[in-house]
């Protein structure tokens, strides 16, 4: 998901821009950010006193907004939590903070001569149209962006996206999330909200981490997700989306614990991204002679779920005992499984790897369905199923750094043989048309 939080912009004239109007974008679930250097009209006013809305039903009307601001240093500024941190432009918005709204809420242009929004009678300082394309099929879309000198009217009241910190979880539009109090990187449980509206209780386990290796051919080095330590140190809370930082270091030999590696766990609407950043500073092959790393997902008692596998003509249902045929499919496959779709109960849930194509490291589906199976630490006996991810190929790795980003995404109305598209709308995010220039 992380291309689809970059806006791109293109230039157009005023006929391209209009040729939408009226028409809005089928990108259900899609975040849209804009970069605050393509927004020079309100540079340097703050942010408090910025609002974003749509024409819909004759009349301007707010759409959940945030802007989240970067520092000097282009890192995120975290305003909440034990080490939040703060810009160094008392909170005025500068070009490298972000805009972000949804897709879904964008709408079509305001007509010609229409009245501008207005507070207590009075016109904003700045009105700028934004138009946004989808680069797959060519539809228009449109939002307002305003300040104001005086008192801004109310933003919207809805709330897509919140963290309840006294928990740990997250509440979004169609799923919860919780971190473990035991390994606050480790989500361990969620709910889905179901096609009937209801909300079904937690299926999840725990999340797995299994770091198998040997140093210099000696030293047998094998960690899991239980000999991580990890705190929550501050995070963004906004009506589109929750971003919560967090640190993990792995306990060495003589209890000796890694340097923090810090990841961004972001929650949208109808999606979650995280990510680990790993800096080494030397080779895997410097001092690992075995390197094995997998990472999922430990289910408890998804029955009747299937899960669906690029390059693997059937699904694999969950029958609580092992499906050895399948996985023998699923393996024999040879192709990299970056792509999962698991569906229980008529919803779906995607989960995709992200890895920089530079890097050589496969990516292969471990799926376990036996409640017999025992793979501690766990909380529950068995795996019904256990969905995981292989990272192979480490020691063919000559990089020092290396991102592995995660997605999951639970878009309403999916069904299967939508993969192809919608991994082509991840790819193509809605981009921001620049304003023709002025003759």
């Amino acid at each position: 998901m992380a291309a689809s939080l970059a806006s791109a912009v293109i230039a157009t004239g005023p006929s391209a821009a209009r040729a939408g109007l009226g028409r809005s974008l089928d990108r259900p679930i899609d975040p849209v950010a804009v970069d605050g250097a393509h927004l020079p009209e309100v540079l340097g006013r703050p942010v408090a006193s910025l609002r974003v809305e749509v024409w819909r039903d004759g009349a301007f009307a707010p759409i959940p907004f945030q802007i989240d601001e970067r520092n000097a240093a282009g890192g995120w500024v975290y305003p909440s939590g034990p080490e939040a941190n703060a810009d160094e432009d008392a909170g005025r918005f500068d070009a490298n903070d972000v805009l972000f709204v949804m897709a879904r809420d964008l709408a079509g242009a305001r007509p010609a001569g229409a009245p501008p929004p207005a507070a207590d009678g009075a016109a904003p300082a700045v009105l700028r149209e934004l138009t946004f394309r989808d680069p797959l099929d060519g539809r228009t879309a449109y939002a307002y962006l305003t300040a104001w000198d005086d008192a801004a009217p109310p933003p919207s009241p809805v709330d897509y996206v919140r963290y309840v910190p006294e928990t740990d979880d997250v509440r979004a539009a169609n799923f919860s999330a919780g971190f473990s109090a035991r390994v606050p990187f480790a989500i361990d449980r969620m709910s889905l909200k179901l096609a009937d509206g209801t909300w079904a209780p937690s299926h999840v386990d725990i999340l797995k981490i299994r770091l198998r290796s040997t140093i210099w051919s000696v030293y047998d080095f094998d960690r899991d997700q239980d000999d991580f330590e990890s705190v929550t140190a501050a995070w963004i809370d906004g009506p589109v989306r929750v971003v919560l930082h967090k640190g993990m270091s792995v306990s060495m030999i003589l209890g000796i614990q890694t340097p923090k590696l810090w990841n961004d766990t972001i929650f949208l609407p109808y999606s979650f991204q995280y990510s680990v950043d790993i800096a080494l500073p030397f080779s895997i092959t410097a001092i690992f002679s075995k390197f094995d790393l997998m990472s999922g997902v430990d289910f408890d008692g998804l029955s009747g779920a299937k899960l669906y596998v690029k390059g693997v003509p059937e699904p694999v249902a969950v029958a609580g005992e092992p499906p050895r045929a399948a996985l023998a499919a699923l393996r024999a496959s040879g192709a990299e499984q970056r792509v999962t779709a698991l569906e229980w109960n008529g919803v779906f849930s995607l989960t995709r790897i992200h890895i920089d194509r530079s890097v050589p490291l496969e990516v292969k589906v471990r799926w376990v369905d036996d409640p017999a199976v025992e793979d501690p630490p766990e909380r529950k006996r068995g795996a019904t199923p256990g969905l995981y991810f292989d990272f192979e190929n480490w020691l063919g790795m000559e990089q020092k750094n290396v991102t592995i980003g995660t997605g999951i995404y639970l878009p309403p109305g999916f069904q299967h043989g939508d993969e192809e598209t919608f991994e082509r709308r991840l790819d193509h995010p809605v981009e921001l048309v620049a304003p023709a220039p002025a003759r």
